[in-house]
C-alpha cells in the first residue's frame, strides 16, 4: 500500500486493507411499481407462497405463514367478488415508506377498492392494506 493509500485509509477511519461495504441502495419507484403488479396479480391468482417470499420478516411474523396468506385471499375474495376493472395502479409514500397503490371495481362491492403493498428499503413487503378508497389513509403531501 502506498503512503498516499495508507495516509487516506487512516484520514477516512478505515483499517488499511479492509474494504468499506455499502448497503444496497434502495429499489427505485419503477422497480417497486413492477413488485407491486406482480404481488397483486399472485394475490388475485392465489400464489401465497410467492407473496411470502416477498415479505419482510417482520411481516412474514404477522401473516401467519402461507397457510394466513391463503386464508386471507379467500375472505377477500369472497368479500369483494372478481375485479370488474382497474382505475389506477401507481406508486405514493405514506409516513415516507413507498407503497404501491392498486385501486379497482369489484363485483360485490359498490365503491373502489385499494390494495397497497407497503415497502422497506430493501424492496420487501413490510405491510399489506387492503380497504374501501373512501377509508385508505392520505398519501404523505407531493406524493
Amino acid at each position: 500500500m502506498s503512503v498516499r493509500a495508507l495516509a487516506l485509509a487512516l484520514a477516512l477511519g478505515v483499517a488499511p486493507g479492509t474494504v468499506v461495504a455499502q448497503a444496497p441502495a434502495a429499489p427505485d419507484d419503477a422497480a417497486l411499481m413492477a413488485l407491486g403488479k406482480k404481488l397483486t396479480v399472485w394475490f388475485f391468482e392465489g400464489q401465497a407462497d410467492s407473496l411470502y417470499a416477498h415479505l419482510s420478516d417482520g411481516a412474514k411474523a404477522n401473516a401467519g405463514g402461507v397457510e394466513g396468506i391463503r386464508q386471507h385471499m379467500s375472505d377477500f375474495s369472497s368479500r369483494a367478488g372478481s375485479e370488474m376493472g382497474v382505475l389506477v395502479e401507481k406508486m405514493t409514500r405514506r409516513n415516507g415508506k413507498p407503497q404501491f397503490w392498486h385501486e379497482g371495481t369489484f363485483s360485490n362491492f359498490p365503491d373502489a377498492l385499494v390494495i397497497r403493498w407497503v415497502f422497506n428499503d430493501r424492496g420487501e413487503v413490510d405491510g399489506v392494506g387492503m380497504g374501501p378508497k373512501s377509508g385508505t389513509p392520505e398519501p404523505d403531501a407531493g406524493s
